[in-house]
């Protein structure tokens, strides 16, 4: 049958595609009309066929059964199509209204009887923590970084002993644009005391197009400051406009990738004249001599036409 429908044309399949009632038949390639009518076409089997393929489909077939049971249903398919494609089409073709089909899939264990519902509550309680020890850091923009963390189990336990112990847990923002950090040369820090109900705090910086990291830690009996977090690399946007010379491009035509010079930089921008400022300095000079020497002899003029006492 898929032979008859392979030689029609797509106005032909779609026509016949409309007439059963195929839904969103209009905007179906020919290959996927003839899959839809093949499927439609294959379902007057019969049901001792029906039973018949299915106990065959749950001996869990070779790859080569499948594609001789797909070829008897009248089921197009591709040379390279997979097992677990046919074997989902073939049973998609053997349903029936009311008929449950069973599917054999790789699960060792047996498969449920009925689906749970999902609920349809639109609220749902995000739970206040993962217990996972993680400090994670993001740009805010130019001159703002946003940190979240988490703690564990653990690690709340030692973050309430030391609230308890009047030794406050603290966050510690670096600057560390352009070194390798190692604790202890950061170019500026920055502290901030927090308590273990935060879970998230926003730190104004000094600088854009710079990095920052952050630790969590606290101060021990000597002073000195023990990290108990790290967090990711930060690096905060720009605050002007790039000064790359060189953009980015991709033919996809020619499946290519090539940089070439901003056009900006390549075109000259066209001065028109408005008076003396597009005069070069000469002609500015010499013009300034004329426009002089045009007033000295007007005003030597004035004076010899005034009368001699």
């Amino acid at each position: 049958m898929s032979g008859e429908l392979e030689k029609k044309s797509v106005e032909e399949l779609k026509e016949m595609a409309k007439k059963v009632k195929i839904k969103g038949y209009y905007k179906m390639r020919k290959s996927e009309l003839i899959e839809a009518l093949s499927e439609e076409q294959t379902s007057n089997v019969d049901e001792e066929s029906r039973k018949s393929i299915l106990s065959e489909i749950e001996k869990n077939p070779k790859i080569y059964e499948l594609r001789n049971i797909a070829k008897r249903l009248g089921i197009t398919f591709q040379r390279n199509a997979r097992k677990d494609e046919l074997k989902e089409r073939i049973l998609r073709l053997l349903a029936r209204p009311g008929l449950e089909i069973k599917r054999f899939g790789i699960s060792s264990g047996p498969a449920p009887e009925k689906s749970v519902p999902v609920s349809s509550s639109s609220y749902v309680d995000l739970p206040s923590s993962y217990y996972r020890d993680t400090l994670q850091g993001l740009p805010v923009n130019p001159s703002w970084l946003s940190f979240y963390w988490d703690f564990s189990k653990q690690m709340s336990a030692l973050v309430d002993r030391l609230s308890r112990e009047n030794q406050p847990v603290m966050l510690r923002v670096y600057d560390v644009t352009f070194l390798i950090f190692n604790g202890s040369n950061a170019h500026r820090i920055w502290e901030y005391r927090i308590n273990g109900k935060e879970k998230k705090y926003y730190v104004q910086v000094a600088s854009p197009a710079a990095s920052y990291l952050a630790e969590i830690g606290y101060y021990n009996e000597a002073g000195v400051f023990v990290p108990l977090l790290r967090s990711n690399l930060v690096k905060t946007p720009a605050s002007s406009l790039s000064n790359r010379q060189e953009e980015r491009w991709i033919d996809l035509a020619k499946h290519l990738r090539f940089t070439q010079t901003h056009i900006s930089l390549v075109s000259q921008p066209t001065l028109l004249p408005t008076g003396l400022s597009s005069l070069s300095s000469e002609e500015m000079r010499s013009s300034f001599s004329s426009v002089l020497f045009s007033t000295g002899n007007a005003q030597k003029t004035i004076s010899d036409k005034e009368p001699k006492e």
